[in-house]
């Protein structure tokens, strides 16, 4: 039965909003043009945004300042009961998904599947958000240039699931 729902759920869903659209008498096609047609705009406003962020991610990773950035902060990594290694995820993390999804990569394939920093960094990984691009994003699509409190209480949360997420994985796992 959840499979026939979750398979019959989105032509469900499109049948209901054309027949709405067909009781209101609105011309479906010209809606649709329309929203495509501000959807293409919100894209093109984008595209600087995202430019910025793939090439600051880029030259962050082929200058090595990544990896020194990481080795500056092992102190705070050690006091914290973090491995190491994990930094530069952490690091680019707020930034980029696809550049900690390759340093996650790079981890794994250097301490194994199965050890702290891969299964860790996995779960670093997945409970952190990349904030500072998804703020780019958003703010970004509506011309906001305040954004308050937002991006600080952002990262605070991401830190606190940094903590929380590998140290909750060094008790439980490797304790």
């Amino acid at each position: 039965m959840l499979n026939f729902l979750s398979t019959a759920l989105v032509p469900l869903l499109a049948s209901l909003i054309v027949l709405a659209g067909l009781r209101r008498r609105l011309d479906l096609f010209a809606c649709f043009a329309e929203g495509a047609r501000q959807g293409m705009g919100s894209i093109l406003s984008l595209v600087p945004t995202l430019v910025a962020l793939m090439v600051g991610v880029e030259m962050l990773s082929a200058s090595g300042l990544l990896e020194l950035l990481g080795r500056a902060l092992a102190p705070a990594a050690r006091l914290l009961g973090l491995p190491e290694a994990l930094m530069p995820l952490v690091i680019l993390r707020p930034i980029s998904g696809n550049g900690s999804l390759s340093v996650l990569g790079d981890l794994i394939a250097k301490n194994g599947a199965d050890s702290l920093v891969a299964t860790a960094g996995a779960v670093i990984l997945t409970s952190t958000e990349t904030t500072l691009y998804t703020a780019g994003v958003y703010f970004g699509s509506v011309g906001a240039r305040d954004t308050g409190p937002t991006i600080p209480a952002a990262l605070l949360s991401d830190l606190i699931a940094v903590l929380v997420g590998g140290g909750l994985v060094k008790l439980m796992l490797f304790s």
